[in-house]
């Protein structure tokens, strides 16, 4: 039997990681299929999901009927054999995977701060069609509604519920995670709580380092660039205060961001603060794990949580940001109360 894991990030990896050890899953037996995201170590097998295989044209023309293109491709991954799914998110394409001929059953990866969220209004809950509005307003909309049926999803295969809480009365479904604490509204006999599992005499090790973290919350939920600015440089002046004598500055950007469009790198420079972009090829977690005395600054980041656990400091200037939009980290408390908040008091 194979066990495949869906993978997009250097948390969903670890994540997989971990729970291939903690099962004692053998090696062999493992798929990994990791959408837009180069691991940092080999494990198992490790492939791209189809549609960023098959993305030309051509192939799209050939392969209209994408679930049973994509049934197709799971076949061949596996040889035909049974498998388990573990996936980070009931996005469409892990749709295809769950309900595959051969897969016995489903569980969930932690997968951030998305799995620590509560779901509390109806866009949140629509979360995966978050750019869309409940009334189709134009042609082009409407075109883009269609694409689904014209790449055969039917009906019942969009159904399926996108977070995670949508599954909470399936007995079979495990929910993996590093914390307890993750998905709210799961019972805690349906999670299992797994150790971070990594190399720890080896890799980056770092002492005494500031780290900036970038993540996408700002440019989506904060109306004007103006509050951004205004949060982070009373930030920047805070943490300068605090640690600039004793302490190294990193920024940690996002993903796919680079220095010229980072919102911290020119407040930083603004305060003649000396900084270098952290770069390492693992997961930023397994080297907070190995490392001593780093303070992390961010707004709503998952590292800010995980590097609490792991015994280091964590800051947010969050609630300095002005007018941000509502979003399902609001309710996030038991986040806010374990880091501490810049300018403002708990």
């Amino acid at each position: 039997m194979k066990h495949i894991f869906t993978v997009h990030s250097p948390i969903t990896y670890l994540c997989a990681f971990s729970v291939c050890k903690a099962l004692n899953l053998p090696e062999s037996d493992v798929i990994i299929i990791s959408a837009g995201y180069k691991p940092p170590f080999q494990f198992g097998r490790i492939v791209q999901p189809y549609h960023q295989i098959k993305r030309s044209i051509f192939y799209k023309l050939t392969s209209i009927n994408l679930p049973k293109a994509y049934d197709k491709y799971i076949n061949n991954l596996t040889n035909g054999e049974e498998f388990i799914a573990y996936i980070d998110l009931m996005h469409y394409w892990q749709r295809i995977l769950v309900t595959h001929q051969y897969c016995l059953r489903f569980n969930f990866l932690e997968e951030g701060m998305n799995s620590y969220l509560k779901p509390d209004t109806l866009k949140e809950v629509t979360f995966v069609a978050k750019e869309k509005s409940f009334r189709t307003s134009s042609f082009k909309e409407y075109l883009g509604s269609l694409y689904f049926a014209f790449r055969f999803y039917n009906h019942k295969l969009l159904n399926l519920p996108y977070w995670a809480i949508g599954y909470r009365y399936l007995n079979d479904v495990t929910y993996f995670c590093f914390s307890g604490l993750c998905y709210p509204g799961i019972k805690q006999e349906y999670k299992q709580v797994i150790p971070f599992y990594g190399n720890d005499s080896e890799g980056m090790k770092l002492k005494n380092v500031v780290i900036w973290v970038e993540d996408f919350y700002n440019k989506r939920h904060v109306s004007k660039k103006e509050f951004i600015d205004n949060a982070i440089d009373t930030a920047v002046k805070f943490i300068d205060n605090k640690y600039g004598a004793t302490h190294k500055h990193y920024l940690k950007l996002r993903p796919t961001g680079s220095l010229s469009d980072s919102e911290v790198f020119p407040l930083l420079q603004a305060n003649s603060i000396a900084c270098e972009t952290l770069q390492i090829n693992e997961p930023l977690e397994l080297v907070l794990k190995r490392s001593e005395n780093v303070v992390l600054i961010a707004s709503t980041s998952s590292l800010l949580f995980y590097g609490k656990i792991m015994g280091h400091e964590a800051y947010t200037y969050f609630r300095l940001l002005k007018e941000r939009r509502h979003s399902a980290f609001e309710g996030m408390n038991f986040y806010w109360d374990s880091i501490q908040h810049i300018g403002l008091d708990k």
